[in-house]
């Protein structure tokens, strides 16, 4: 009985240690996988880029919203910090900036119910130093990813996607160096 006994507990711990595995790693490949698919259409590291009207052929996420046009970066801040700019998009019915960490865990929002001027962020790690004039956001790994979400009035009017997708793409995403710092 106590053989039965013991198989059941080591059995019960290696099921509670797997399960904890796979709660910690899951998130973080699933980033990780999406993220190749993203540079395997040319994205890159640190580089803001805003998208176009999604079609099914273009679609990486499933079920996303069509009528949503997304700036975005995957970013590394091994290096170094980040600093984010973006002017208060107009045109929108709805905007919102989002910061995500490695393991998909939401780090920062800021949307139009902020009424800013300017969304100003410095993404940095614990001991990096950032402007005072920018709100830090710290992932809590090395790997982050920005995404902007602007949500179109009317996705078939096309003067007025481009005028939003001028207007996202008045985002900058720069590394900090010793000249941003003063």
């Amino acid at each position: 009985m106590s053989r039965l006994v013991s198989a059941f507990l080591a059995f019960a711990v290696f099921a509670v240690a797997g399960h904890a595995a796979a709660l910690y790693l899951q998130p973080r490949q699933s980033t990780d996988a999406t993220l190749a698919a993203i540079r395997e259409r040319g994205a890159q590291w640190n580089r803001y880029t805003v998208g176009h009207v999604r079609t099914t052929e273009r679609n990486l996420v499933v079920r996303d919203n069509p009528d949503t046009i997304t700036g975005f970066s995957m970013m590394d801040l091994s290096e170094g910090p980040l600093l984010f700019t973006l002017p208060a998009p107009r045109l929108p019915l709805y905007w919102s900036v989002s910061v995500y960490e490695h393991d998909t865990d939401t780090v920062a929002i800021v949307n139009d119910k902020a009424a800013l001027q300017e969304v100003r962020l410095a993404f940095a790690r614990p001991g990096q130093v950032t402007p005072s004039d920018y709100t830090r956001v710290e992932p809590g790994s090395d790997v982050a990813v920005l995404l902007v979400r602007a949500i179109m009035p009317d996705r078939n009017d096309s003067a007025q996607v481009e005028a939003i997708r001028a207007e996202l793409g008045e985002g900058t995403l720069t590394a900090m160096t010793q000249e941003t710092d003063k």
